[in-house]
């Protein structure tokens, strides 16, 4: 994300003349049009409401932090769930590679084939939990998130959900 290695001007790809000029500006503007006008607009607002206003907006803020924190303790525990199921099944799959040695090999080593096996029993997907918009949307968000707890990896949660999205 900081690497200017590309850019014109830059100091061994950590900052670039361009980059700073463009900041520099940003910041002028800020302090000298932005600033001014948004201070009279809070003094106006200060007047108007008094203290129900910064009252409201810090619950508005509680409540979104409250709401964040639940979504991912929920995040957490339908990845728990998945990733048991994940692994349920894997371990189920290498269970039987005694029975069918050959053809369950081929289905484990390429790893992906989890997937269609869940698919052809859907008892495995009552078993599962449906992730809500916002759990969805922090697992698509950080393709680099990581869990101690999980074992299985988040590219196969991730394709888990998308499949459970299908229906």
């Amino acid at each position: 994300m900081w690497d200017y290695k590309e850019v014109p001007l830059n100091i061994n790809g950590r900052v670039a003349v361009p980059v700073s000029i463009f900041w520099g500006l940003a910041c002028v503007f800020i302090v000298r049009v932005l600033n001014p006008y948004l201070m009279t607009v809070v003094e106006g607002w200060q007047q108007r409401f008094s203290i129900f206003l910064p009252l409201v907006l810090l619950m508005l803020i509680s409540f979104d932090l409250g709401f964040t924190l639940a979504n991912l303790s929920s995040l957490r525990r339908a990845m728990n769930a998945m990733s048991a199921t994940i692994q349920e099944k894997k371990e189920q799959l290498q269970t039987n590679l005694d029975e069918l040695k050959t053809a369950a090999e081929e289905r484990y080593q390429s790893r992906s084939n989890w997937l269609a096996e869940m698919k052809e029993q859907p008892e495995w997907r009552k078993q599962l939990p449906k992730l809500n918009f916002q759990e969805r949307r922090f697992l698509n968000s950080f393709p680099n998130m990581k869990s101690k707890e999980i074992k299985s990896p988040l590219t196969e949660i991730r394709q888990l959900s998308r499949e459970l999205r299908k229906k």
